[in-house]
């Protein structure tokens, strides 16, 4: 996310000089393209981070089924042990 050229608070208190008809156009629309590339930015970063959050979540629930599979095991190699 080091591209990222704007945070919310830059975004909020940014001020535009006033022309005769308002704001000037060409500071604005500069303006408005770097929000825009930043949020681009940011919608691709959080994909990546929902796809990497799935994966984890799916490898978790294969540790889980791995651990509960040696705990049985285990289990079972104790009692044939004592018997």
């Amino acid at each position: 996310m080091e591209n990222i050229k704007l945070d919310p608070n830059t975004i909020y208190g940014q001020d535009f000089s006033i022309c005769e008809n308002g704001y000037g156009c060409i500071e604005v629309d500069g303006f408005l393209d770097q929000i825009i590339e930043d949020y681009e930015l940011y919608d691709e970063r959080i994909k990546e981070l929902e796809q990497a959050l799935q994966r984890f979540k799916i490898r978790c629930v294969q540790l889980q089924e791995q651990a509960h599979a040696l705990k049985v095991e285990n289990d079972q190699m104790k009692r044939s042990e004592l018997a």
